[in-house]
């Protein structure tokens, strides 16, 4: 089980363009240049894909849209456009610069493992090139928001200076 994954894998990353990610990707991208300022609206892929979009590659058998295009940064553009695309990295320039004003080596021992994984996971839920769940619809966007008010609890961002 754990070969053939690795196998299925090892297809999609060396054809990408052919698998079914590349599919979705291509859809979000397009969907997203058909709506560039204010995208098609937060948890509307499903609708407007189907709506918007023409298969134009028809020999691959994948479908060419699904709940969202499966990677982070082309929900946004898709759904938000770049407004809210722009917000939402605008948001997270803003966030760890005031993460590393407050001088994250100087804090509490005891919370410094639970401070530096709640940034890693963050980090690699914001990561740009790779597949993703819906960040609106599953537990990727609820799970984030968590371990944003537990980073600023820990940290005190919330206090007064």
């Amino acid at each position: 089980s754990i070969k053939s994954r690795y196998f299925d894998m090892a297809n999609i990353i060396n054809n990408f363009d052919q698998s079914s990610y590349g599919k979705l990707f291509n859809s979000g991208y397009r969907l997203w240049q058909k709506n560039p300022i204010k995208g098609v609206g937060i948890k509307n892929f499903r609708v407007e894909c189907d709506k918007q979009l023409t298969d134009i590659f028809p020999d691959n058998p994948s479908q060419l849209c699904s709940t969202h295009p499966h990677n982070l940064y082309l929900e946004l553009l898709s759904e938000t456009g770049i407004i809210g695309t722009f917000l939402f990295i605008a948001f997270f320039i803003i966030y760890f610069k005031n993460i590393l004003r407050k001088k994250i080596f100087e804090f509490d021992k005891e919370n410094n493992c639970i401070i530096y994984a709640g940034i890693v996971s963050s980090l690699l839920i914001i990561w740009p090139i790779g597949t993703s769940g819906s960040f609106f619809t599953t537990w990727n966007g609820s799970f984030f928001w968590i371990q944003i008010g537990i980073i600023n609890y820990l940290f005190g961002l919330n206090k007064p200076e």
